[in-house]
């Protein structure tokens, strides 16, 4: 019995590695499909934005955000901001948004963000990102300074 046993060891370790090989999900451009939360972290707490963007699931976004930023008198002013571009997904999760973003006074700036899908549902056949984060390559496009930039998505709900 004991050598029957070991036997199957090599057996069920196999199995077990070729599902779990089977059941990790492999991401596409589709993993990102429909609307998330998404908040802009500025530096350490310089300013923050607060927003929405809508992946259409091949390969395009648009967002808005609504930008809480400090000014040269020392006070706070939120600001509008939108953006439009394209993304990539390789199947790990890791991948690549361009933006064309337009600023308050209609000036577009372009920026790169590498992402990694964190947390994912599979549905409807496919990976759906359900959290994203994000490293933007650029400095701030309205802060300057050498501000570095991440982004926290979340999808929401339908």
């Amino acid at each position: 019995m004991a050598i029957g046993v070991l036997l199957l060891i090599p057996v069920l370790s196999q199995s077990l590695n070729t599902l779990s090989a089977q059941s990790s999900p492999r991401f596409s451009l589709r993993s990102l499909a429909g609307d998330y939360a998404v908040l802009n972290h500025y530096g350490a707490n310089l300013a923050l934005g607060i927003g929405t963007v809508h992946f259409d699931g091949n390969g395009e976004l648009r967002g808005t955000l609504l930008l809480n930023r400090p000014t040269s008198a020392g006070t706070r002013e939120f600001v509008s901001l939108t953006s439009k571009g394209t993304y990539t997904v390789n199947e790990d999760g890791i991948g690549t948004i361009a933006l064309a973003v337009t600023l308050p006074d209609g000036t577009i700036k372009n920026a790169t963000e590498d992402f990694v899908i964190t947390n994912a549902i599979w549905i409807w056949g496919r990976a759906l990102a359900m959290g994203i984060e994000a490293a933007q390559r650029e400095q701030s496009l309205v802060l300057g300074n050498g501000v570095f930039v991440t982004q926290t998505y979340t999808r929401r709900g339908e």
